[in-house]
């Protein structure tokens, strides 16, 4: 017969595992127990909000970039293939840019933003399209217009028209 050794247990202490704190819960443990999310104050929803605009709204710029100094080499090269491939790259960094925008504009809604620097892009992509090398010191450079207090002063005078058409209040009664 094989020889056993046999473990005498009955000195082990048991002890039950520690409890693990749970999640923050809304409203209810019901809540937990579906799954919900918390609730959120006003300024925290408002905090997010603005986070995700800044985001978006950097992403978009960084994406621009991208667009403008793929479609210079899409330009100026004399090799097909990469002419090809920065010009896809140019198609989806711009298609990307437009996203952010878009993005940044649900969260964040301002037609003064919107128009004036949809003009500002507006003259930008048809110099662009017209001396295609020019175009990445061409974004630079409406990026720099775009942080200028001229641009800030634009944007609020297309707010204050547009919030005076919205609420059907003319200059006239003003």
């Amino acid at each position: 017969m094989p020889y056993i050794i046999r473990q005498d247990r009955s000195t082990v202490k048991v002890s039950t595992p520690p409890t693990m704190p749970t999640a923050r819960c809304g409203g209810t443990q019901a809540d937990c127990a579906d799954g919900l999310p918390p609730e959120y104050s006003a300024e925290e929803i408002a905090r997010r909000r603005t986070n995700v605009a800044d985001a978006a709204s950097n992403f978009g710029t960084q994406a621009g970039r991208v667009a403008a100094a793929s479609a210079a080499i899409a330009a100026s090269t004399p090799n097909p293939v990469v002419a090809a491939t920065a010009g896809a790259v140019a198609a989806a960094s711009t298609a990307a840019s437009l996203a952010a925008g878009a993005l940044e504009q649900v969260a964040r809604p301002d037609v003064g933003q919107y128009t004036a620097e949809s003009l500002l892009g507006v003259g930008g992509y048809y110099l662009g399209e017209r001396f295609p090398m020019a175009g990445p010191p061409l974004n630079e450079a409406a990026e720099a217009i775009k942080a200028t207090d001229t641009m800030n002063n634009v944007k609020s005078w297309i707010n204050e028209r547009w919030n005076k058409r919205i609420s059907g209040k003319s200059d006239e009664a003003n």
